[in-house]
């Protein structure tokens, strides 16, 4: 990001911060210090939010220490000790098992007892206004349209523990409480798109499916999805809450996404291939699975790049309106932070 675009922005924030609307008293972040986490920390810390960020790990962002409290979720006496002593109006719950190579569903504890944990422990805060759950759009099987916001089809044990977490909030017998579905969020200091995709491009070892109709995906910029979260946290409880909205900027034909990283950082569009080909591919990464080797494809990754999964964000866009950030702009702004991470790994040739 540009210097004078960051310092805009952070002037847009502050005047936010003065908006008593957007003030949201004492905020309490679990999982704030990921990628996700640590954007919604540095967006409060300019509205001059106080926050406490509950996280087992250090934050990644550096100069976020200051609200970094170390607590582990599942550990739950502490985690009373410290929501109590900190006494939030909002908690932003993002804490979750990140591993989707777990085999079994009682290993996504952060996840699930975690979230019991929390829901629990936030009956005795009186002063608590909004209990805001961060999901996935995993908990529904891509290319399927649920008939409620209850009917689940998690095709993953990540997606069905995300799903269970749910179900918790759901029976708190809270009246407060928002359950929010990132959809694929993206940008700086995404540690598996780094090392993963964004990398597999830039070496021009990313193979893209070759498609008749185009394969349309949700795709959300970090810094757009965490406005949203905050902005959907202070928004008329009348209006949200016992509701799920995703968050995200919109629907797009998933080939300008990686053509933009492409293009920003080898000159060329993406490399196509028939769909047999990374079906081919996803075959061999299951045998890989068995034996205990990595690879880049599986099924799972071949079905979710060859399946149209088209997410309805009107009712999002209607309360906190239109995300402000261009997917040129943050496609820019996120190979502007591989190079500076990384540069002998990212040669942006197209930037």
């Amino acid at each position: 990001m540009s210097a004078t675009l960051h310092v805009k922005r952070e002037k847009e924030y502050i005047c936010l911060g003065k908006d008593r609307r957007m003030n949201s008293g004492k905020v309490l972040i679990t999982g704030g210090s990921g990628f996700i986490g640590g954007e919604i920390v540095r967006q409060l810390s300019y509205r001059g939010v106080e926050m406490l960020n509950v996280d087992f790990q250090s934050p990644l962002r550096s100069g976020q220490e200051r609200y970094w409290c170390r607590c582990d979720v599942r550990d739950r006496n502490r985690l009373a000790e410290v929501i109590c002593e900190f006494a939030p109006n909002h908690i932003i719950h993002l804490a979750s098992d990140i591993d989707v190579t777990m085999t079994r569903l009682e290993e996504y504890e952060t996840t699930i007892e975690g979230t019991r944990n929390l829901v629990e422990l936030s009956q005795r805060l009186p002063n608590l206004k909004r209990f805001v759950h961060i999901s996935t759009q995993f908990v529904v099987t891509p290319g399927v349209r649920p008939k409620s916001e209850t009917d689940f089809h998690p095709y993953t044990l990540y997606g069905e523990a995300k799903a269970r977490s749910e179900m918790i909030v759901r029976g708190s017998g809270r009246a407060d409480w928002v359950i929010l579905r990132p959809t694929i969020i993206w940008g700086p200091w995404h540690p598996a798109f780094r090392d993963g995709i964004w990398k597999y491009i830039a070496n021009r070892c990313y193979l893209h499916p070759s498609a008749k109709q185009p394969i349309m995906r949700c795709y959300g910029y970090v810094e757009n999805t965490a406005e949203q979260i905050i902005r959907l946290a202070s928004v008329d409880i009348s209006r949200t809450g016992r509701r799920v909205f995703y968050v995200g900027d919109g629907t797009i034909d998933q080939t300008r996404w990686v053509d933009g990283f492409a293009i920003a950082l080898t000159g060329q569009p993406a490399q196509k291939v028939p769909k047999f080909v990374l079906f081919g591919l996803g075959q061999i990464g299951e045998g890989c699975k068995k034996v205990g080797v990595r690879f880049p494809m599986d099924k799972g990754r071949y079905f979710r790049m060859t399946t149209t999964s088209d997410i309805d964000l009107e009712p999002t866009v209607s309360l906190v309106g239109t995300p402000k950030i261009a997917i040129e702009d943050g496609i820019r702004e996120t190979v502007d932070w591989l190079l500076q991470i990384d540069p002998s790994a990212f040669h942006a040739i197209g930037v």
